[in-house]
């Protein structure tokens, strides 16, 4: 599944579709020129396709096969446009496609929002170009379409569309041809727009035996970063507080029983993952009660400090290894 973050742009902020859009959506498709150049909605809007349109979609972006981005503007918080991609099974690039109020034409809200949307999708996905479509007749979107970098593969007639046949050209633009683009438009860092990943607050504690023996831990197959070693820990709760979380999780990890003044802080990581930005404290722990054993399908390894690197770790924990040799 694709996982499509909110960001912001210098003048707008690009969130998921969500439930509660269904009243705007049934406003912008009210505009006969909204309707009139998309091959998908009616005009007028009949009762309830709104609605059935966003369980269709939420549906298909639970499955990682569209994702729809409403557009709001910083300033005033006006829901004003939107922009979704469309990851269809037997077409293997995807499609973009949005629709802007008439009232905020000619600013170049979509623009900035398609330009922002393009850098996210080709810095942090395994996407090589996109696709959009337009009619023969719709100049203004085949201007915005080459000001993107978008070329015109062919033109053909489509007798899918609500209002019968219709002349159609499809545009494409690949990952080298945008390079141009977003460089003009200022997005050429290699993180694109400005994402807002979530921080996840993560514990984790260098267990340390009677021999200063460190305990590490293999993520298991079937979760990310599987065959990597970790320093036991995990996710802490709401209403938790690290240490806390650590009691529970040595407990439901290994059976091992500790107490929070068993754990001296030692240092943190601080990581920012493609979809996420890992914020772990970690502890030193050398009392504890009973053996620690794998309960969670992991595999268990007594390391000395000087063969750490020997083990292969994910990249938050790796700069703790120095540290780590250093303090035993």
């Amino acid at each position: 599944m694709r996982d499509y973050p909110s960001f912001q742009t210098e003048r707008l902020k690009l969130r998921p579709l969500r439930a509660e859009d269904k009243a705007y959506l049934e406003e912008i498709w009210s505009f006969n020129e909204i309707a009139e150049w998309s091959k998908s909605i009616p005009y007028p809007l009949p009762d309830n396709f709104a609605e059935a349109y966003l369980s269709k979609k939420i549906e298909a972006r639970d499955k990682g096969d569209f994702v729809c981005y409403i557009l709001e503007r910083k300033d005033n918080q006006q829901v004003i446009g939107y922009a979704d991609i469309i990851f269809e099974e037997d077409e293997a690039t995807p499609e973009v496609s949005f629709f802007l109020h008439p009232d905020q034409h000619s600013q170049g809200y979509m623009s900035e929002a398609i330009t922002n949307l393009l850098a996210l999708a080709f810095d942090h996905y395994d996407i090589e170009q996109f696709c959009a479509y337009a009619r023969v007749e719709n100049t203004a979107s085949q201007h915005l379409m080459a000001k993107l970098g978008f070329v015109c593969e062919r033109e053909f007639l489509d007798n899918e569309s609500v209002r019968g046949e219709e002349m159609i050209r499809r545009f494409i633009v690949t990952k080298q041809a945008f390079q141009s683009v977003r460089l003009r438009a200022g997005c050429a860092g290699a993180s694109g727009p400005a994402l807002e990943i979530p921080t996840v607050l993560v514990s984790a504690v260098v267990l340390v035996d009677a021999d200063d023996r460190i305990l590490l831990a293999q993520r298991p197959e079937g979760k990310s970063m599987a065959g990597l070693w970790e320093f036991p820990g995990g996710k802490v709760e709401p209403g938790e507080t690290p240490e806390a979380a650590l009691v529970r999780e040595l407990d439901e990890e290994l059976g091992i029983s500790t107490k929070n003044s068993c754990l001296a802080p030692f240092t943190f990581a601080s990581h920012s993952y493609p979809k996420f930005h890992l914020l772990m404290p970690l502890y030193v722990c050398r009392i504890w009660d009973g053996t620690p054993e794998p309960r969670e399908g992991q595999q268990l390894a007594w390391v000395r400090s000087n063969k750490l690197r020997d083990y292969p770790m994910p990249p938050a924990d790796e700069p703790l290894i120095a540290m780590i040799r250093d303090f035993l």
